[in-house]
């Protein structure tokens, strides 16, 4: 598995964001609860020790280097320091003794920090005040900082407290989703559906049973209560293992509001890595937008996730689509989605069904190549696109595979209808399709694009990351 230790991570990367430093936290807390039931003391849990796969989407994180470890006595007081010099407890320095877990909890303080800020940390500067604790984190993150570096040991919380009591920081964030973006997510596609990963999408039906079973959301599971009503988490899922982790009730609308899908994911944020997203409008909203998506299916095989039915990922909510042209042909997808207009662009369209469909149908005959000039299609595109928006028709924009040519249009479509900057549109695409990726003439012909619709080109291609 590729992986690289938190140190070099963060030089390539820079300091983190609270949300990527929150993944690698969580996972490091529940690691060491896990050494300290084992009766072992690490004693140097530092950046350098810390390794991080690079090869999934949610950072997974690995402690090594146990030379110094050491099994441990329920309050074992040590006076040798063993570990980096430069991360000493304030005990050490005071008293020249030290314990594990007052020191464990130290150390993940030490850690989050060297995360955070762009400049390493010595405990006998922070401990004197020369070094000192970002004021433009959270408030949760700061929080969560002055308590595991509290320079008194009986002070710090312990592991245990860190992990259920005291942290709102270590929390996923729950935030609403609207449906389209759990539309986009149920329908995402590598060689098969992304639905037959065990880790990709954990969805949770909140509602009461006797609903769940009458119809759902595909691939969605159910969840228990207490005699208190209180939310357990999901049996069948490995929660902290997921890159999606999206929870529904019937019709919650705010996170202010009271009701069963906030609860659900506030019980959900506590073991998840990633955010803890909320439908917005819930099973009633989705299933009125989606209704082919609905099912009263409760258990599927590999094979049965294999062979879902998906539909092309929706940009602009009921009225761009995007897909391959094996979606753009299937007649039961364009009734599903209602589609109006297509746009093909590709070598070898059939416009046959499309027509007999009462099916607006432009094509552009192209192919995916460096040398393709897609940039003088564009207006013409984009006339046509808009022509249909405006009327509130749907529109399906269809390429050979759905990655390069079809994405291509589509981000000339927003910079043209939205006046975004092409670095916008990309980002905003890259939401509803991870996997699409323009090729480079695609991409410099954007970049003239952009130049023809705002004036000038806001985005440097030779200074970003594509």
């Amino acid at each position: 598995m590729p992986a690289e230790d938190l140190s070099n991570y963060i030089v390539k990367n820079g300091s983190l964001e609270e949300e990527e430093a929150k993944v690698i936290l969580k996972q490091l807390v529940d690691a060491a609860i896990h050494l300290k039931e084992k009766s072992i003391f690490h004693r140097d849990i530092k950046v350098e020790n810390i390794l991080i796969e690079t090869s999934t989407d949610v950072p997974r994180v690995r402690l090594i280097d146990f030379g110094l470890s050491c099994f441990v006595k329920t309050k074992s007081r040590y006076r040798v320091f063993y570990g980096t010099s430069a991360h000493v407890p304030p005990e050490w320095l005071n008293s020249h003794s030290y314990t594990a877990g007052p020191t464990t909890v130290w150390q993940m303080g030490v850690v989050l920090f060297e995360t955070l800020h762009k400049k390493e940390f010595t405990s006998t500067r922070f401990v004197s005040k020369r070094l000192r604790i970002s004021k433009r984190l959270s408030q949760d993150c700061q929080d969560f900082l002055e308590q595991c570096l509290t320079h008194h040991p009986e002070q710090r919380p312990t592991l245990e407290q860190l992990q259920r009591l005291l942290s709102p920081f270590l929390m996923a964030t729950i935030t609403l989703c609207e449906p389209l973006e759990l539309y986009n997510l149920l329908n995402q596609f590598r060689s098969v559906p992304r639905l037959a990963e065990i880790n990709y999408l954990c969805l949770i039906d909140a509602r009461e049973t006797q609903d769940y079973r009458t119809s759902h959301i595909i691939t969605a599971k159910t969840v228990k209560t207490d005699s208190d009503g209180k939310f357990h988490l999901p049996e069948v899922v490995e929660v902290n293992t997921m890159q999606y982790v999206v929870v529904y009730d019937s019709k919650t609308s705010s996170l202010d509001e009271p009701g069963r899908a906030v609860d659900c994911a506030n019980v959900l944020a506590k073991a998840s890595l990633s955010p803890v997203h909320v439908v917005k409008g819930g099973f009633q909203r989705f299933s009125a937008l989606y209704p082919f998506l609905r099912t009263a299916k409760i258990l599927y095989t590999i094979t049965d996730l294999e062979n879902l039915k998906i539909y092309p990922v929706e940009t602009i909510t009921g009225l761009l689509y995007m897909g391959d042209q094996k979606q753009s042909m299937d007649t039961s997808i364009l009734k599903d989605l209602k589609i109006s207009a297509v746009v093909t662009i590709s070598h070898l369209p059939q416009t046959d069904s499309l027509e007999s469909m009462g099916i607006n149908h432009l094509n552009i005959a192209l192919s995916d190549s460096l040398e393709s000039d897609l940039y003088s299609s564009f207006q013409k595109i984009c006339s046509f696109i808009g022509l249909h928006v405006r009327a509130r028709s749907r529109v399906l924009i269809s390429s050979r595979q759905g990655r390069s040519r079809c994405s291509a249009v589509t981000i000339a479509f927003l910079m043209h209808n939205f006046k975004y900057t092409l670095e916008t549109s990309w980002k905003y695409m890259l939401k509803c399709k991870p996997t699409m990726m323009p090729n480079r003439g695609f991409m410099q012909q954007l970049s003239d694009w952009e130049l023809h619709i705002l004036g000038r080109k806001r985005t440097d291609l030779s200074k970003w990351s594509y």
